[in-house]
């Protein structure tokens, strides 16, 4: 195990320290993770609207409603 913590403190070609790339692939794989989700409910809209514009269409009557979600 001392080995492994020894290789996270070794530079990339680039320059780059090991531990700090892993670190920063970790932030990268959240902010992946949290834009899928907000892709999932953006989704999950257009569904909802695309119901609502054939319920129009067909001549109901809808009442259509956007919520934000808060987070930017």
């Amino acid at each position: 195990m001392e080995a492994h913590y020894k290789n996270l403190q070794e530079s990339t070609p680039m320059g780059t320290n090991l531990s700090n790339s892993c670190h920063r692939l970790d932030l990268h794989q959240q902010t992946i993770v949290e834009t899928v989700q907000k892709l999932d409910t953006t989704m999950k809209q257009v569904d909802d609207l695309t119901r609502e514009v054939t319920h129009l269409r067909d001549g109901s009557e809808v009442t259509v409603s956007f919520r934000s979600s808060g987070r930017k």
